[in-house]
């Protein structure tokens, strides 16, 4: 094992229809992945996931926030594409900034951590 990896899930409470409001590591992951590929469909097939369960999580996440943090351009000759706004790129650097601060704050607790499981932990497990 080369070391714990902290992982944030930020829960907002409920929203109107009782679903929890949560943001983290796969959602935000999605959307780089949207960002770097330029589409959902290659963004879902990058992370090993179907179409429709990647259009989901991103329907979820521009439901969550006043703004949209991704467009979309509809289909055609070569396909549809999307893209981050300016918005949704700046929910992804807070939220990896967020995720930077925790890991910086708690590194000596997480190598004590390693430290006391690393015997117990298979060398090719997240």
């Amino acid at each position: 094992m080369t070391g714990a990896r902290i992982t944030i899930r930020l829960d907002f409470g409920k929203n109107a229809a009782g679903r929890n409001i949560q943001l983290g590591h796969g959602k935000i992951r999605l959307l780089e992945m949207i960002a770097e590929n330029g589409s959902i469909s290659s963004a879902a097939r990058a992370m090993k996931m179907s179409y429709r369960r990647a259009w989901l999580l991103m329907d979820e996440v521009n439901s969550m926030f006043d703004k949209p943090l991704f467009e979309t351009q509809p289909g055609g000759k070569g396909g549809g594409h999307a893209k981050l706004t300016e918005f949704g790129q700046g929910v992804v650097d807070l939220y990896r900034r967020i995720e930077a601060d925790a890991e910086g704050n708690f590194s000596t607790d997480m190598r004590t951590l390693t430290r006391a499981v690393s015997g117990k932990v298979e060398s090719n497990a997240r």
